[in-house]
């Protein structure tokens, strides 16, 4: 098995991570992005302060030392220009994951608790990639 150079930095390692599916230079997001990030940026912060709504749900919420790791990945998506995810969901331990969808196609970006990332890949319902970045 070959090992990877794996990048340190979060922004280099999210790159690194979505060159499979997105393939668009940095840049400035359009204003209809900038909302949508707005959104999920709101999120965290609900997130921040009131972790006892998703305990009420049996989840484990993100903690103070995932929420950074979240929201480091968030804006290195935004640098990206990637557009804002369709939704932002606790994975139950502590991370969280970011999930992108339309009709026959899902892909996702899971934070963990640990800073591992992982890109999962759907079409059609069935898993057809998944990368993890420890």
């Amino acid at each position: 098995m070959q090992l990877l150079d794996i990048p340190a930095a979060i922004p280099d390692r999210i790159e690194h991570l979505l060159r499979p599916i997105v393939k668009c230079p940095p840049s400035e997001a359009p204003d209809s992005s900038r909302s949508g990030w707005d959104r999920i940026e709101s999120q965290l912060v609900e997130w921040e302060q009131h972790p006892d709504q998703l305990e009420d749900d049996g989840l484990e919420p993100p903690n103070h030392e995932t929420t950074p790791l979240i929201r480091e990945v968030c804006h290195a998506l935004r640098a990206l220009a990637v557009d804002p995810p369709s939704r932002l969901v606790p994975n139950c331990e502590a991370g969280a994951v970011f999930e992108w969808r339309t009709a026959s196609f899902l892909w996702s970006v899971e934070v963990e608790r640990d800073g591992v990332l992982e890109l999962s890949e759907f079409r059609a319902g069935r898993l057809v990639l998944r990368y993890r970045l420890a």
